[in-house]
């Protein structure tokens, strides 16, 4: 039987909504092939993260949906939706996010969000902010 995945993901809701995911290398990878998936959903159990937190979830899930993908909590898990080639786009971000990044290193993340000057086209506006961090979680 094999062991969890080192899988975690966290809400926060003060002062504004956002999501972490807390990964290993192992765990990100089998996010990024189920996002490359163009016909299965997929979901997970999720772990307790390496921190403290306030809302810790229990399970991701990602589901094929018309549209970009949308990144919510609902209930305690973290879903994740959209039409398969933008799941495959958030995909790619993710992997170029994993290769150039030592995910055991305290404060290795990246921000999944439509802030900035050229937001992803493939991210709803109604998605919540998302931080994708290695094992350690590095608050900022």
């Amino acid at each position: 039987m094999s062991s969890p995945l080192r899988l975690a993901a966290v809400a926060v809701t003060e002062p504004t909504p956002k999501l972490y995911l807390v990964a290993d290398a192992d765990a990100l990878n089998a996010l990024i092939a189920a996002l490359r998936e163009p016909n299965a959903g997929w979901s997970a159990d999720l772990v307790e993260p390496p921190a403290a937190a306030e809302l810790a979830l229990s399970r991701l899930t990602v589901r094929r949906a018309p549209g970009p993908v949308e990144v919510l909590a609902v209930n305690d898990e973290l879903v994740v939706s959209g039409c398969a080639a933008d799941l495959f786009d958030f995909a790619d971000y993710l992997f170029g996010y994993a290769l150039a990044s030592d995910l055991d290193r305290p404060g290795t993340h990246t921000h999944v969000d439509r802030d900035g000057l050229h937001p992803p086209r493939w991210l709803a506006e109604s998605s919540t902010p998302l931080e994708v961090t290695g094992w350690v979680l590095d608050r900022h």
